[in-house]
């Protein structure tokens, strides 16, 4: 077979693109495991955006209160920011 050298390329290296919806889990369980949320714990995530930095995270909508299930199920930026 012939080496093509897009396949040696490391893509979670070079590509431009952020892990995204792939962390979010992963900061869940974070919050989870030190104890600083509980499970039930609400989060207010109106008015669908939020500011960090320079950058603005939006959501499609305006979520409202929810709570950490919906948040990671729905996968709302806000929330889990």
């Amino acid at each position: 077979t012939k080496l093509v050298p897009a396949q040696l390329r490391n893509r979670s290296l070079t590509d431009v693109f952020e892990p995204g919806t792939t962390m979010k889990p992963l900061t869940m369980m974070a919050a989870l495991e030190t104890g600083r949320y509980p499970f039930n714990h609400t989060i207010n995530t109106i008015p669908g955006y939020i500011q960090v930095g320079s950058k603005t995270l939006l959501d499609p909508l305006d979520y409202g209160v929810m709570d950490l299930t919906k948040i990671i199920t729905i996968s709302i930026q806000v929330g889990i920011t």
